[in-house]
């Protein structure tokens, strides 16, 4: 029985069993060959959980993946012995391949070498529900409530792959790594500086920052950008005329054009003066230039000093306490308060929009300079809010 609306979906009926599939032409080396995947029987896994298996087939069938997921299941000798580091190492070749953001695929590495390290040998199989449980209540203990998630979720991408992509066989369709009543529920951390005297403290703060720090944090304020984007800002990725920055490289491995604010293209001709000013060379490439680090760019945006005394005391100064994440925070408010449209606070700090037939009518290219309005009014807002006095406003103007 095949399903009418997603094609190499359907239902295989015989006497003993009912067993959805998933078949597919593919084209390999010049030649056309069909594939075929069998996703689970009626009893073990449900209609909707199967066709989003088979949704999951069509997406790595147009991303060119397909033909290469069927035969990696081969390269282990025995499947029944599939190892969990064994399937990482699959899984991990797939999402190379589908162009995956590398701080995704460099995460996944690290919660494998910090935190599984000492299952990579064990075989997929011998996983229990018990042994995760354990697992994630130890890693609990030592006070990692987040990383205990962070591991069970990598564990589970890892055997949900190789149950549906390379169809190992022996592993049962109930994943031991599943979530339900094994989740911490956390809270997102509340960084984010409101508007009137907590604006004021910070920028009082800000303001005594060295120039190039300083237009850091302002930029950060004023476009939300992640850390890693702000602090590694080119000059080539930036459209004066146009007024946007071409970001490269995300967190959801997406590169995007941001709009700018004219407060924040202010904002970048001040960074350029100080620093040519400071770091000459590296100020031809780099927006924020640093001579002190190896990369020629600042690492972060806080202006962290220590110091030993002579009795051998360690003493710490942080100027400013809000990190790029906590300005991502506060720009998110700042966007509620001047009433933008919630798909344009989404699109501008770069967050998925929810993956539905109405947002897939979105065309971000035609609304363009809708955004660029929107990141026009935030900008005018944090401005208003720091104070009514010209003198305190002059930095952003």
């Amino acid at each position: 029985m095949r399903d009418t609306d997603l094609g190499g979906f359907h239902l295989r009926v015989t006497s003993t069993a009912k067993t959805f599939k998933y078949t597919s032409d593919v084209v390999e080396d010049g030649k056309r060959r069909t594939l075929g995947f069998t996703i689970g029987t009626f009893d073990e896994i449900t209609s909707d959980a199967a066709r989003l298996a088979a949704e999951d087939f069509a997406r790595q069938r147009t991303l060119g993946t397909l033909a290469s997921a069927r035969p990696v299941a081969g390269l282990a000798p025995d499947a029944l012995a599939l190892t969990l580091g064994d399937g990482w190492k699959h899984y991990r070749e797939v999402l190379t391949h589908e162009r995956k953001s590398p701080r995704t695929i460099e995460f996944y590495q690290k919660i494998m070498d910090s935190h599984l390290r000492h299952w990579a040998d064990m075989p997929l199989k011998d996983i229990t529900r018990a042994k995760v449980v354990a697992l994630h209540q130890e890693i609990t203990a030592r006070g990692h409530k987040a990383r205990a998630n962070q591991v069970v979720v990598t564990g589970g991408a890892i055997y949900t792959f190789a149950l549906k992509g390379l169809e190992s066989p022996g592993l049962p369709v109930l994943s031991p790594w599943r979530s339900y009543r094994l989740f911490h529920k956390l809270k997102a951390r509340q960084t984010g500086i409101a508007s009137g005297f907590a604006l004021e403290a910070w920028w009082e703060n800000v303001d005594k920052l060295n120039p190039v720090l300083r237009e850091a944090n302002i930029l950060g304020i004023l476009t939300a950008l992640r850390l890693s984007n702000l602090i590694s800002l080119r000059w080539d990725q930036i459209s004066a005329k146009d007024r946007f920055i071409n970001i490269d490289s995300t967190k959801r491995g997406e590169g995007f054009r941001l709009p700018l604010s004219r407060a924040a293209l202010r904002c970048l001709w001040r960074a350029r003066k100080a620093s040519r000013l400071l770091h000459e060379g590296n100020a031809k490439t780099w927006v924020f230039a640093s001579d002190r680090s190896a990369s020629g760019h600042i690492s972060n945006i806080k202006n962290v000093q220590s110091w030993k005394t002579a009795d051998g005391v360690k003493h710490l100064k942080v100027r400013t306490e809000k990190s790029a994440h906590a300005l991502r925070h506060s720009w998110r408010g700042f966007s509620d308060q001047a009433r933008i449209p919630s798909t344009h606070s989404k699109i501008l700090m770069n967050h998925a929009v929810p993956s539905d037939v109405h947002s897939e009518y979105l065309t971000i290219d035609n609304m363009f300079d809708d955004l660029r309005a929107s990141t026009e009014i935030v900008s005018a807002l944090i401005v208003k809010n720091l104070s009514t006095s010209t003198e305190r406003r002059k930095g952003f103007m």
